[in-house]
């Protein structure tokens, strides 16, 4: 792919609250931004569908609106080494990896994914994909690479997420998944997403839909982490242990 980010869109999902704001802070101008309304339950698997079925550019980069990015420039970066390795879905799997998600290492957490919409629309069938629903506690080995699964986070073959089933068929589709590290925050609870080549891409800080609250803990934590993203403060370490 070329320099330009014509072929690339930021899918953006949101509840419609003022922390949607925030998120496009964080990207520059230079990006295509589509935006899925979650508040009518499209998320998950219904808002995957709804990005195939609606985003014309082969790239899609899905993001949650509690998830800011770091770095447009490794983010783009990060599309290069997809489509050079021909990733059909780039992102961290939901266990062996993140301390806080225990659940199925061969599917990928939603809250952020590069996808190559293009290839997937290809070969999309809502049918088979159904097919693999509920079909994760069935696994025995985990599918991505041995160095990347941490032997102090657990993971459990289930079928936590009712969306674990796209990847379950993207595998049985031949297309490939590529499979990124992430760190705990210092808040004891956040994720930093490591790109291809170890360096932060993407901070989520988990309950977005929390953010407006009025007095709750989480905006709080929250605006500490798009503190530490805009590379102000880290304030992190006060909410360890809350949560």
């Amino acid at each position: 792919m070329g320099d330009d980010r014509d072929d690339v869109t930021i899918v953006i999902t949101t509840t419609g609250g003022s922390l949607f704001e925030t998120t496009l802070t964080f990207l520059d101008d230079r990006w295509a931004i589509y935006v899925i309304d979650g508040s009518d339950r499209c998320y998950g698997l219904p808002a995957l569908r709804h990005a195939l079925e609606n985003v014309a550019t082969r790239w899609g980069i899905l993001l949650d609106e509690d998830a800011f990015v770091l770095s447009n420039d490794r983010l783009l970066d990060l599309v290069r080494w997809a489509d050079e390795h021909g990733h059909a879905a780039v992102g961290v799997p939901d266990g062996g990896v993140f301390p806080r998600r225990v659940h199925n290492p061969n599917a990928l957490n939603l809250f952020f994914n590069v996808l190559d919409l293009e290839a997937v629309r290809e070969r999309w069938d809502p049918e088979a994909c159904g097919r693999w629903m509920d079909r994760g506690s069935e696994m025995t080995d985990p599918w991505p690479p041995p160095s990347l699964l941490r032997p102090d986070v657990p993971y459990l073959f289930d079928d936590y997420e009712p969306y674990y089933c796209f990847y379950f068929w993207l595998a049985d589709a031949g297309l490939r998944t590529g499979y990124l590290d992430a760190r705990l925050h210092s808040d004891g609870l956040s994720a930093v997403v490591l790109d291809q080549t170890g360096e932060p891409v993407v901070a989520h800080t988990w309950y977005g839909r929390e953010f407006d609250t009025p007095g709750g803990p989480m905006r709080e934590r929250i605006l500490d982490v798009v503190e530490f993203a805009r590379g102000g403060e880290d304030r992190g370490a006060r909410w360890r242990g809350r949560f």
